[in-house]
């Protein structure tokens, strides 16, 4: 009669559910679904050990924005936003969120989580290093986050002098009424793999001074599903080089059939900062800088859910599976990822954010293995991304046809070294030279430099005739240059196979190399 939820239960798909109070008192059931009005049964009285058997005949009607009341977003609303609209899809997200709390805490669920970290390249964003791990039979949530007091008080990111935490909100912090009280709340449209979504957005209020998050939380348009939230933060200080829009965290819900919604997959990017020595002003000493080196992405992704040991989710779809491996070398290529999207998109070479559909991932090991898991049947683009290929301005999409419930193996080589050099210097017929692709980096801090001069310098042996006839051998150098692009790339050709070549710019650059392959790939360190 207090008005607060005892117990809950998720109909079958006989329509059965159950739920019960250890007291005894006046309850009533109430019925919700996403995108119509909730059904109240008339007062029930509870005995301790009694039950009670009703049936339910639903007449289901859709919620009518003109009846809502909008006392669940009071706190703020962004000018112009439709107060009842928001409020019928705070309702929506509220149900939704509110499933996802439930099942993260039926201790007869447990999950399998495949679990990430890793480091991409502070220009290209390329993975530059990753390491995995997979956890089974999981009986706490996804992740979890500091609770909504916590959050409130002292932000999304606890930011010191030498480390830094940044947090993502779990179904919890959202659903708390700190978090409303804390931010301003508006309405956005957008399509969301191929989906009209409409988004929840919200904003931290002005007067809030901690790091706080600013975001979306995406619901489809037709069914109320919730589809994402997407966030960044506020008030966060930032490395030197380090762009905002790059940083922030994604939770991609899903749910059981007929059932709660869950946190499939989830990933946070942040910043790797370096200290660099700079001289200070006059009289002020030496004082340290904080530069961008990279960023780091952590993760993951449910695989399974098993309900009292019985599978509720895995099992379904495919999988692909193979190896990557380096043309130029024949070696196993370490550290390539790979990304599936729909045949379609690739095929239209849409961006891979862009592209609608599922988008699985997976990295490459130290034997150029790789798994991508649940993948539905139909035709698709693999796409396979490596600091090598980034660096070349290279993209590389391999279609596989995959069927329902089947493992299908491929592999894929790098493009031959011809391809490489074609593409990079434009001429196929000088057979005996070798082009070296790859990124200027500071050696201070690791960061990509752009627009650096790289030049190339051997000693070539000629033979010339003098005028009685004699043979005479002359070393004579040889030079060639180029220059790195905006984001540090470079590919300096004409190179001689199997000599001693020095590259370098004055005395900045220093990296010796022979060439063995018509396509090496090499970092050039800069020196201050």
């Amino acid at each position: 009669e207090a008005g607060e939820r005892i117990d809950a239960d998720f109909a079958s798909s006989a329509g059965a559910f159950g739920v019960s109070s250890a007291v005894a008192g006046s309850y009533r059931v109430v019925v919700e679904q996403l995108g119509y009005d909730a059904w109240h049964s008339e007062w029930l009285s509870l005995d301790v050990g009694s039950a009670v058997n009703i049936s339910i005949t639903l007449d289901l009607r859709p919620v009518v924005l003109e009846e809502i009341s909008i006392d669940v977003v009071r706190s703020c609303i962004e000018r112009g936003v439709d107060p009842a609209m928001l409020a019928s899809r705070w309702e929506d997200v509220t149900l939704a969120l509110e499933t996802a709390r439930w099942l993260e805490d039926e201790s007869h669920l447990t999950f399998s989580l495949e679990e990430y970290e890793r480091t991409l390249d502070p220009s290209s964003l390329v993975v530059l290093q990753a390491d995995s791990r997979m956890r089974r039979r999981v009986r706490l949530p996804p992740f979890e986050s500091p609770s909504s007091e916590i959050l409130a008080r002292r932000g999304y990111a606890w930011i010191e002098a030498d480390s830094a935490m940044y947090f993502a909100p779990d179904a919890a912090a959202l659903l708390s009424q700190e978090f409303r009280d804390t931010h301003c709340f508006g309405i956005e449209r957008d399509q969301i793999d191929d989906r009209p979504a409409v988004g929840i957005t919200f904003t931290p209020r002005d007067s809030r001074e901690v790091v706080d998050i600013a975001g979306t939380m995406w619901v489809d348009e037709a069914t109320s599903e919730l589809l994402g939230v997407n966030l960044t933060y506020r008030n966060a200080p930032l490395p030197r080089g380090a762009e905002r829009r790059h940083i922030g965290a994604r939770l991609a819900f899903d749910r059981l059939p007929d059932g709660p919604f869950y946190v499939h997959d989830w990933w946070i990017t942040l910043p790797i900062a370096g200290r660099v020595l700079r001289p200070g002003e006059a009289g002020g000493g030496d004082r340290r800088s904080d530069v961008l080196v990279g960023y780091r992405q952590s993760g993951g992704s449910v695989t399974d859910i098993y309900y009292r040991g019985a599978p509720v989710l895995g099992g379904e779809g495919a999988m692909v599976t193979g190896v990557v491996f380096d043309s130029l070398t024949g070696r196993p290529l370490e550290g390539a990822e790979l990304r599936l999207r729909s045949w379609a998109a690739a095929a239209r070479m849409l961006p891979m954010e862009s592209s609608p559909g599922p988008q699985i991932t997976a990295v490459t090991d130290s034997l150029g293995r790789f798994e991508l898991r649940r993948v539905p049947g139909g035709d698709f683009g693999v796409r396979v991304s490596h600091p090598l290929l980034t660096a070349a301005g290279m993209q590389y999409d391999r279609r596989v046809s995959v069927r329902d419930g089947q493992t299908q193996r491929i592999e894929l080589p790098l493009p031959a070294a011809d391809v490489f050099y074609e593409r990079l210097c434009g001429d196929t017929r000088m057979t005996t030279t070798a082009v070296v692709v790859g990124y200027v980096r500071s050696a201070t801090t690791g960061a990509s430099v752009p627009h650096a001069r790289v030049e190339g310098r051997w000693n070539e042996s000629r033979i010339s005739v003098s005028p009685d006839g004699e043979a005479l051998l002359s070393v004579e150098p040889v030079e060639v240059e180029t220059s790195a692009d905006e984001e540090g790339r470079f590919a300096l050709c004409g190179l001689p196979l199997g000599e001693s070549v020095s590259i370098g710019s004055g005395s900045a650059l220093t990296l010796t190399i022979v060439p063995e392959s018509r396509v090496e790939w090499r970092d050039a360190i800069l020196k201050p």
